[in-house]
């Protein structure tokens, strides 16, 4: 036996299958469908599932990954913005190759799994030099809750197993300098962004809080002014800017010069000051905690963070017990747990999930001198550096406790139970890897024209994983930053939609599919288009290229129509107005479901509107004529312009009341006569006996 082939099996095989054991013991049953279910959600889960076609299929064709026209067709979108992962798309490619859909999805989800295990196991290796303190490292890390809870849906995410990596080549490229490890450092860099941005701003920050450290301990040397350990950083610098460089440059040009939508707002997603301590809702045991992640804004996937009462405990022994040789640098992976705490906090301190006061937290003075950092928005994921520190502090407190008294073995193996049964994550979300029988259907369709979602009849993260299978162009698209003028050119298209011009978009922009809802009544203009064979009852596909000639993969350019709205200005409303006389729903915003995602709608004045919804009077009044939408500001004062009554069967059939038939309205038009400001949406109602006021619920934000 060589003694690679020795070190190999007992660094990396034994860890290594210890961790998949681990995986699929945690996760059981899931395991059972790893050939029939993706390992995710059907909301960001369809959307990774989506990032790794698209990457294969960008790769296999010569194009860039970081732009399609697969979205957003005609004219597509930049993906640089988007939490893309283009390593996992890389790592899919062959995967792909000899495994389904669902086996490739789900082989990234166990490997990233198991190689968190592994990275962190070998920086603890490097650190204490125990095994034992090392796989519980890696176990704590890998198996957190943090990491369970985004294995829900972001594969960006899951993929933190360079985090560790790159902190171990940073580290020994500051103890043992060469430019052969800055390179290395680098590299293991690189791949930390081709995950996901946020790890590289976090990997980038722990460097330079471990290059302070290393600096301020030996100032009495001055390392760095030798000339080796100057070509070695010069070698990290150098190599880091030429991989990271092109992709961190690009993101930056393109958040300056095209403003991205779609941030989350960091006082939503924050550290709640119990965070840490108690357990959210993505444990197996989360029903006993209900009382208290309940409380939290946000959603359980992000608010679940929690280290476990037995890796505290852990920790606390190797703060207090440790010897000399461990607190040379204890020291400075204890600060970055501190600060990657007091940064998740957020702009403002939260417990039990209401804000503390006005007391700001550090968060805020960081984007200050960071503005790039707007585009993140999600504080709490900072937490995840934190874990990593919990792991390697940890593994110290065992191996001390290990190695003491009988007794202090079996407070070892105590904790060691716990920390187990802490880490038991709620049952992994499953997706069914299947296609609906329209989409082969759609497949075997002429290529190289667009599919519109007229009312989202497909579903916006199921249209993506849906593409997958028929590979045909659709407007819109969910991604996770959407850069202001593709914004523009898609409520272009809604106001062509909405104003019927199918022959202009089937001739001028490509599009040549029509998919409706079942609810929604398809424009007599369509009844000589040929229904596609494969729809159903929920759906209903129109093929125009059958009456008109559609424009085969268009260049360009497309005009927008022009679209006139009279918005006119209101005073503040009388207060012995009503509300609460009227019933009204807005079922959708540009095409989107208000009550989901970010509150307030933000929506830039350049843009059109499209609001979509029913209202009536449910004193037997039924649905007046006459319908308008107010825009009313914070102070009661707004602007209002006229909605036209369309056909809601749906609503009618609800009810159980035919003469709410007509109950439903739209509009549509440009917000660029409107004042940047927050808006309240209220739908007004009026016929011979007065008016009345429906409060919608839906706050806009135009700016």
């Amino acid at each position: 036996m060589t003694r690679g082939g020795a070190a190999w099996r007992k660094h990396v095989l034994a860890p290594g299958l210890f961790y998949l054991a681990a995986y699929v013991a945690l996760t059981f049953p899931a395991i059972r469908h790893f050939g029939s279910a993706f390992f995710a959600d059907a909301i960001d889960g369809l959307q990774n599932v989506w990032n790794l076609w698209w990457v294969d299929w960008a790769v296999r064709h010569g194009t860039s990954p970081w732009y399609t026209t697969f979205l957003h067709f005609p004219q597509g979108t930049s993906l640089v913005a988007h939490t893309l992962n283009p390593f996992n798309g890389f790592l899919g490619i062959p995967l792909r190759t000899v495994l389904n859909t669902a086996q490739t999805y789900n082989t990234i989800v166990v490997f990233s799994f198991v190689m968190g295990g592994l990275t962190a196991y070998w920086l603890s290796l490097e650190l204490t030099g125990d095994r034992g303190a090392s796989l519980l490292c890696g176990y704590v890390f890998t198996f957190s809750e943090f990491h369970f809870a985004h294995a829900q849906g972001h594969l960006q995410l899951v993929a933190l197993e360079w985090l560790p990596l790159f902190l171990l080549a940073f580290w020994r490229l500051l103890r043992r300098p060469s430019p052969t490890r800055g390179v290395l450092a680098a590299g293991s860099l690189f791949l930390v962004l081709l995950c996901d941005y946020y790890y590289f701003v976090f990997s980038v920050l722990a460097g330079a809080i471990l290059l302070g450290g290393h600096l301020v301990s030996q100032r009495r040397e001055h390392p760095w002014a030798e000339r080796r350990s100057v070509l070695s950083l010069a070698a990290f610098v150098s190599a880091g800017a030429a991989l990271c460089g092109p992709l961190v440059f690009s993101l930056l040009h393109l958040s300056v010069h095209d403003r991205l939508i779609g941030a989350h707002d960091p006082n939503e997603y924050s550290l709640d000051l119990l965070g840490p301590l108690i357990h959210g809702g993505t444990w197996r045991f989360s029903e006993w905690t209900r009382w208290y992640w309940q409380r939290l804004p946000g959603n359980p996937s992000e608010s679940s963070v929690c280290w476990g009462l037995g890796a505290i405990v852990l920790m606390i022994v190797a703060w207090t017990t440790s010897g000399r040789t461990e607190r040379q640098w204890i020291g400075i992976w204890s600060f970055l747990l501190a600060f990657f705490v007091l940064l998740a906090l957020g702009p403002r301190l939260r417990l039990l999930g209401q804000p503390l006061g006005h007391i700001p937290g550090p968060f805020g003075l960081l984007v200050r001198l960071v503005p790039p950092l707007k585009l993140a928005g999600t504080p709490v994921r900072m937490s995840v550096m934190a874990s990593l520190c919990v792991g390697l502090l940890a593994g110290v407190g065992f191996s001390i406790l290990w190695r003491g008294s009988r007794w202090a073995r079996g407070l070892a193996m105590l904790l060691l139970c716990l920390v187990v049964l802490e880490s038991w994550p709620m049952r992994q979300t499953l997706t069914r890897a299947s296609f609906p029988a329209y989409v082969a259907a759609l497949r075997a369709l002429p290529r190289g024209y667009g599919l519109f979602d007229v009312d989202d009849a497909l579903g916006s993260p199921r249209a993506l994983y849906e593409q997958t299978g028929h590979q045909i162009p659709i407007p819109h698209g969910y991604i996770s930053r959407v850069p202001e003028s593709v914004a523009e050119r898609d409520a272009a298209l809604d106001a062509l939609v909405a104003l019927g011009q199918w022959q202009f978009l089937c001739e001028r922009y490509g599009f040549r599919y029509f998919a409706f809802g079942p609810d929604t009544a398809a424009d007599p203009t369509l009844a000589s288009a040929a229904m596609l064979v494969g729809a159903d009852d929920r759906r209903r596909f129109y093929d125009l290229g059958r009456k008109w000639s559609c424009a085969r993969e268009p260049r360009g350019p497309f005009p927008v129509p022009d679209l006139p709205l009279p918005w006119q200005a209101v005073e503040r409303r009388d207060p012995s107005d009503q509300r609460a006389r009227a019933m009204c729903t807005v079922d959708s915003v540009n095409f989107r479901d208000p009550r989901q995602g970010r509150r307030p709608i933000e929506l830039a004045r350049s843009l059109a509107i499209n609001v979509v919804g029913w209202a009536f009077e449910p004193d037997g009044r039924g649905a007046p004529p006459s319908v308008r939408l107010r825009l009313e500001r914070p102070d009661g004062t707004g602007y209002e312009a006229p909605a036209r009554r369309v056909s809601r069967p749906d609503v009618a059939e609800y009810f159980k009341d035919a003469s709410l038939e007509m109950a439903g309205f739209q509009i549509f038009g440009r917000l660029i006569t409107l004042p940047a400001d927050s808006y309240r949406l209220t739908i007004v109602q009026e016929d011979e006996k007065g008016r009345t006021f429906c409060d919608s619920g839906v706050e806009l934000r135009l700016f």
